[in-house]
């Protein structure tokens, strides 16, 4: 890789959806056609969401004939430069019809439908956030003790390269914290409405997950070990939890 260094490089921003397996999966594309992007979309096909998260491909009424497009979402852009590495630079994406239209299997779009007839049919709005519980592996197994002080002092600057990232990508970082698995830390975030907050959990999942920062945002990769888990957590509107306020899912009844 130090040899790819000195070479000249043309800046690529990768677009793309999470899927039903849970990946991000699209295109990567010259950033200088960023504009023309945003409008046309890359070309993507409807078999594409059914990739298992293993490799194989489920049964599917799809194939690879028709046309599609994943359209970048100008709200999710993502460019947060790393020190001796590339950028990370994506957006999240809708799958959409050639005639613009949201395909009707898009995953965002199954969302955007159910917070839309939620607030349609209740008058309600939903404030979350998730925390993202991952593998760092920059320490040693057994390097310290669940939720203690030395687990947190092993990890060194892990946690705060993690967090400047979080908030340079535009998402407002919570809390940091080493967790009960080995290995195992969990980062959350401020709760934000809506879908924003869907968006917010793949794209700190993302920056969990790179090079940059030597993480495995997935289970636990030794057998018998506690899981990792992405979760949200529930709190009623009236009884806020203070101790907690970066993890809570809060029905939030519409002025509109």
């Amino acid at each position: 890789m130090e040899s790819f260094a000195a070479m000249e490089r043309e800046d690529l921003i990768f677009v793309g959806t999470s899927d039903l397996a849970g990946h991000l999966r699209g295109k990567a594309f010259p950033a200088q056609d960023l504009q023309s992007r945003l409008r046309k979309g890359m070309g993507y096909t409807g078999a594409n969401i059914m990739m298992s998260a293993f490799g194989p491909i489920y049964d599917n009424p799809f194939g690879t004939i028709g046309d599609l497009t994943l359209v970048p979402d100008p709200s999710t852009k993502v460019d947060v430069p790393f020190t001796g590495f590339a950028s990370e630079r994506f957006y999240l994406a809708d799958i959409c019809t050639p005639d613009g239209a949201p395909w009707d299997c898009c995953p965002r779009n199954f969302l955007r439908r159910a917070l839309d007839d939620l607030r349609s049919y209740t008058g309600l709005q939903i404030l979350s956030a998730f925390e993202q519980e991952l593998v760092f592996t920059g320490v040693e197994v057994g390097s310290g003790t669940t939720y203690g002080h030395d687990s947190y002092r092993h990890q060194a600057m892990f946690g705060e390269i993690l967090m400047s990232a979080i908030r340079r990508a535009g998402v407002t970082p919570d809390s940091f914290l080493p967790e009960y698995g080995p290995r195992q830390y969990e980062v959350t975030v401020a709760p934000t409405l809506g879908m924003r907050a869907a968006d917010e959990a793949v794209i700190v999942r993302e920056l969990s997950a790179t090079e940059r920062t030597f993480t495995l945002a997935c289970a636990m990769p030794t057998a018998a070990r506690p899981c990792t888990t992405r979760r949200a957590h529930t709190a009623s509107p009236k009884r806020p939890s203070r101790s907690s306020p970066g993890f809570s899912i809060i029905f939030r009844r519409s002025q509109h």
